[in-house]
């Protein structure tokens, strides 16, 4: 093998290393940048707990294609903004537990609350649990 042919291979080999390690940090990042902002919009401010049910409120916006067509149908522009997501879950007689998404907006000391089966309700806040460390809005 010739000097050239020698160093050509060092190179590529060096360029490999690099460009793995470069994706490596890249990937991991990305990761660490994903999990940290899951892992935000992943604590309840308020959540409620029962035999049969579990309603947990979140901070991030209305994500449930279901519940927002039911808000954009039903409320005013003005107020569709305001809707948050929820997860819940439901003892259902003779099939078990069963999720529920959906939407809820602050009312002054009531709380709102739409679900994916069309199923609405307003709530006292005294009904929830509020996490720790949240100061009212």
């Amino acid at each position: 093998m010739t000097r050239h042919t020698e160093e050509q291979l060092e190179r590529c080999y060096i360029r490999r290393i690099v460009m793995l390690g470069l994706g490596a940090v890249m990937l991991g990042a990305g990761l660490l940048g994903f999990c940290s902002q899951a892992q935000a919009q992943d604590i309840p401010l308020y959540t409620h707990v029962s035999d049969d049910v579990t309603i947990k409120l979140m901070p991030s916006p209305c994500v449930d294609p279901t519940t927002s067509i039911i808000i954009a149908m039903n409320m005013p522009p003005e107020a569709q903004s305001k809707f948050r997501h929820l997860e819940s879950s439901w003892v259902v007689p003779g099939v078990g537990r069963r999720d529920y998404p959906g939407c809820w907006m602050e009312d002054g000391d009531y709380l709102f609350l739409i679900f994916s089966d069309a199923t609405a309700g307003r709530v006292t806040k005294k009904e929830f649990t509020k996490r720790k460390g949240v100061t009212e809005s």
